[in-house]
């Protein structure tokens, strides 16, 4: 299966052709616009992917669920937090992370 690049006038914006994404996980070019109509997010995906198994094994999917929560805070507790950290933040955000500088910063900048 070929997958060929989409091209549009965007007339309204830029007066000029943008060409986008040439193939799935491609570089993004200027213009794109973004994750087509009607696919899936991740959290979607991730429930029905859950919901499957869940019926797979006869167990509800919060069961399921649970179950892998359990997992990924038990290896977190040997140390091991990517699985944690990335579950945490695919179900409710990455935390924003703040910088508090205390000192005075000078910039300079030569022309």
């Amino acid at each position: 299966m070929t997958i060929k690049p989409i091209k549009t006038k965007n007339t309204e914006t830029t007066g000029k052709t943008s060409e986008y994404q040439t193939h799935p996980g491609g570089k993004f070019k200027k213009g794109n616009p973004g994750r087509p109509f009607g696919s899936k997010n991740y959290e979607t995906i991730m429930n029905e992917a859950l919901e499957e198994l869940a019926r797979l094994q006869g167990i509800k999917p919060e069961e399921l669920e649970k179950r892998i929560y359990m997992k990924g805070a038990s290896e977190a507790l040997k140390g091991d937090y990517s699985f944690y950290r990335d579950y945490q933040d695919r179900k409710h955000g990455r935390p924003t992370k703040t910088l508090k500088v205390e000192e005075d910063i000078v910039l300079k900048i030569d022309v």
